[in-house]
């Protein structure tokens, strides 16, 4: 029998699922313990023997890989111009590469902004804004702003080509680590996510793994181990355009509920249904994904509760509310 090992690493808990390649089934999906605090292996192996034993096999797997949202995730700081437009392409390229967006700045940078920055200290800095020949002040402002943080957190920049050099002389010459990336938005209704989404996944790949301390893993899987999100955007993406052999679904929509956030992938063109309608603002991706921060079913149970209006899901789930509130805040309060 041909078979996969597919592994997740999480903060709380690693999940493994085995697959029968050849049967195209699922065999065994397992849960255990995270051991992101000693060595991250040990929790695989140990996932790994418990899907042994329920599969009643030992199983020499054909193909192995893993993702992970262990440590924090991916944890990035966008820094653009204009919100609907820079900085919302900035957000789109962090999200579509699994990231998790843990601060989002616009215009000048302050002094209480980059304390604030300081202080989040993030895995990557993405800085975006201008078009190619549009605005440049703003932009070497807040290079010369992002200069001065003490956070050794690798920085992204994305914005206006025609500063590049100089955005890396003053970045450079303080000691930070620079990667240039193609803007993403060299024009007005040109939005370009690709390059800046592929290089924070390079990032994360061979640097923010290690420091993490989840390289450790790699010896246990075949190739490189990525963000959970962008793994879950990538089967998005193939279940709605196929492969060469099968064809795909079409646009579909997938939605991920998670203990904090609510995850939510589209590969769509999202046109509009009603003719003479008219399109306003920063045209989107066919395939993307965006987050609610603060919907989930665990730390944000009772905000989710809040949002789904109390009232309503009383009457559907026949609970009375102060017990629907306990349910709520025993979520909130307990994690795992």
């Amino acid at each position: 029998m041909e078979a996969a090992l597919m592994i997740d690493i999480g903060s709380t808990f690693t999940k493994a699922c085995s697959i029968d390649l050849s049967g195209e089934k699922i065999l065994a999906t397992v849960c255990t313990p995270s051991t992101t605090n000693t060595n991250v292996s040990e929790g695989i192996d140990e996932a790994v023997q418990l899907l042994d034993t329920v599969i009643q096999e030992k199983i020499d797997y054909k193909l192995r890989l893993a993702t992970s949202s262990a440590a924090g995730g991916l944890r990035i700081v966008v820094v653009g111009l204009v919100p609907e437009l820079t900085l919302k392409a900035g957000k789109l390229s962090a999200y579509n590469a699994g990231a998790k967006i843990v601060g989002a700045f616009s215009y000048k940078l302050t002094n209480h902004e980059i304390d604030e920055i300081e202080n989040l200290n993030p895995d990557i800095l993405l800085l975006v804004g201008g078009t190619d020949g549009g605005n440049e002040d703003v932009l070497l402002w807040n290079a010369n702003m992002i200069s001065q943080l003490g956070i050794r957190a690798p920085i992204i920049f994305g914005g206006n080509k025609v500063v590049a050099s100089e955005v890396k002389t003053i970045l450079e010459e303080k000691g930070k680590i620079l990667f240039l990336a193609d803007n993403v938005l060299s024009r007005i209704g040109k939005i370009n996510t690709f390059a800046a989404k592929e290089m924070i996944r390079k990032i994360f790949i061979e640097r923010i793994v290690v420091s993490k301390g989840i390289d450790r893993a790699r010896r246990c899987v075949d190739e490189d181990i990525i963000p959970t999100p962008l793994a879950v955007f990538n089967a998005v993406k193939l279940l709605s355009s196929g492969t060469g052999r099968e064809k795909g679904l079409g646009e579909l929509m997938a939605i991920d509920i998670g203990g904090a956030t609510t995850d939510v992938y589209s590969s769509a063109s999202g046109a509009p249904s009603l003719e003479g309608t008219i399109l306003k603002g920063l045209p989107l991706p066919y395939d993307m994904r965006t987050v609610e921060g603060d919907l989930g079913l665990r730390i944000n149970a009772a905000t989710t509760l809040k949002e789904a209006e109390l009232n309503k899901v009383v009457k559907n789930q026949n609970l009375e509310k102060n017990d629907l509130r306990s349910i709520a805040e025993k979520f909130s309060n307990n994690v795992a």
